[in-house]
């Protein structure tokens, strides 16, 4: 038996590269806070790869670095070690609090 579809059928066409180019890629990302014996390392060599279309959800208790790390794609932060490369003139970000007008909502 065959259970390939036929060559004219839409599932037969050719998908997607295996690892499309991303958009964002961060390689051994490190941002610290403070220095010496008070410093904090909010993040710690952080490998990311974000595509075009791809949805990505940030999650985990207070504190972990999070925000931290939404800043770094933002450029609203410089890394403390490590590259950030991106398409960054086709990114948006909306910030969590209210910056520009307290009494507007997003």
């Amino acid at each position: 038996m065959n259970f390939a579809p036929p060559a004219s059928h839409p599932s037969a066409a050719p998908s997607a590269p295996a690892h499309p180019t991303p958009i964002l890629s961060a390689r051994g990302l490190v941002r610290t806070y403070g220095s010496d014996q008070t410093a904090t390392r909010a993040l710690d060599g952080v490998d990311l790869d974000i595509a075009r279309a791809d949805s990505l959800a940030v999650m985990g208790p207070s504190g972990c670095g999070k925000s931290t790390l939404l800043n770094l794609i933002a450029g609203l932060l410089r890394p403390t070690s490590g590259t950030l490369e991106s398409d960054s003139r086709r990114m948006s970000y909306v910030f969590q609090e209210p910056r520009l007008f307290p009494w507007l909502t997003v």
